[in-house]
């Protein structure tokens, strides 16, 4: 008598399937009736999946049989949309706006500063206040995106007030930055006129000039504001996070944790909780995790098996058991190695 097999969750292996951006998989699964809006307990979908791993083919291949456009998992609390402008695919935006998904004046500013022209173009088929034109017209200024800007003034965008500053008070203010709140170095330079910040590990930006002591980046919600005594604050969804420069006498001295700790640690981990895999890495006493379709973050240490991000109210805890847990927003996540993961 044959062993019984557990049958298979086509549901589960659609997901997969678009998460890895398999289009013919997705396609022979759809086709066998698996069922197009399978979510896991986040609500994220096979689309959201393939949106946020940045796989345009199976994206579009999902919205053409129909796919639910307007979905928003309850772990990351973010769009579809917010994960093509993200992943910057002009093309799932497009296609995303011409299926009536509504456009913020948060995601317009992402769109007027990644300067596609004919992404620009779809979404202004929508009406906006003055106030949100002005201010993407300011985010295409500020990264120089010249064909964005006409758009946006021929779409009626008032034009914003722009702030110039000397290129002295600007060059004061580059440099490393370190912050005892989070391990996070932020790297500040003057050129063309403008400042541009880049955090570890993740892609510079342009700041737009408020004031002479005030810059911002409309795209993330970012505003820095500098003290002229070497330092500046970052505000952020709600947050206010110091920075000093790097050497500076008020620099924060960064807990190390061992290398032979670090290296017991890397890996790939997974969750049947949560639309992610989340790789660890450890280097020179920092680590470093990495989730599915996110940036590089670096953790704060507390302890050698206790570390924190706290911009997200993030923490990980290390067990004895070769997982960890994820500590966020209430919630509690489990997190296993995978099978051979180094």
């Amino acid at each position: 008598m044959g062993m019984a097999l557990v049958a298979a969750d086509p549901g589960e292996d659609l997901q997969i399937a678009a998460r890895r951006g398999q289009a013919a998989e997705v396609k022979k699964l759809l086709d066998a009736g698996a069922p197009l809006e399978a979510k896991n307990q986040y609500g994220a979908t096979p689309l959201y999946m393939a949106v946020f791993n940045g796989h345009t083919e199976v994206a579009l291949l999902l919205l053409d049989k129909g796919a639910n456009p307007n979905v928003t998992d309850t772990f990351y609390k973010s769009s579809i949309l917010d994960g093509a402008l993200q992943k910057q695919r002009a093309e799932i935006v497009r296609a995303l706006v011409a299926k009536g998904v509504p456009v913020s004046s948060r995601q317009l500013n992402m769109v007027a500063g990644g300067g596609d022209a004919p992404t620009l173009q779809a979404t202004l088929t929508a009406a906006f206040k003055p106030e949100d034109l002005t201010s993407a017209l300011k985010a295409a200024i500020s990264t120089k995106k010249d064909a964005a800007a006409a758009i946006l003034r021929k779409a009626g965008a008032p034009e914003p007030k722009l702030v110039e500053v000397s290129a002295e008070t600007l060059a004061g203010y580059a440099g490393d930055y370190v912050s005892s709140t989070i391990p996070l170095p932020i790297k500040v330079v003057a050129e063309g006129g403008v400042l541009k910040a880049q955090a570890e590990g993740q892609q510079q930006f342009t700041l737009s000039t408020d004031s002479p002591t005030e810059f911002s980046w409309a795209t993330a919600g970012i505003r820095m504001v500098f003290d002229g005594k070497g330092g500046f604050t970052l505000h952020q969804g709600g947050q206010q996070i110091p920075f000093v420069k790097k050497g500076s006498a008020g620099a924060p001295v960064i807990r190390k944790v061992p290398d032979t700790v670090l290296a017991g640690y890397a890996g790939v981990y997974t969750t049947t909780e949560a639309p992610m895999e989340i790789t660890v890495s450890g280097v020179e006493g920092e680590l470093k995790i990495q989730a599915t379709g996110q940036p590089l973050l670096p953790l704060k240490s507390d302890s050698d098996t206790e570390f924190s991000f706290a911009p997200a109210n993030l923490r990980i805890v290390f067990g004895a058991s070769g997982g960890f847990t994820l500590q966020q927003g209430g919630q509690e996540i489990p997190f296993k190695k995978k099978d051979g993961a180094k």
